[in-house]
């Protein structure tokens, strides 16, 4: 998610940011990266 105006966070704190509300699923998909990165990374995690 590089596009997306991020603080430099780790991804541990991306995923706590997310957990907490305050990266929002609509800001995810709006990453460049998000079809063919993202979104196959999040349904692996759903299918765990």
């Amino acid at each position: 998610m590089k596009d997306i105006s991020l603080p430099n966070y780790t991804s541990a704190k991306i995923v706590d940011r997310i957990l907490d509300g305050k990266i929002t699923f609509f800001q995810i998909q709006e990453a460049a990266q998000y079809e063919k990165m993202i979104k196959p990374r999040l349904e692996a995690l759903v299918n765990l």
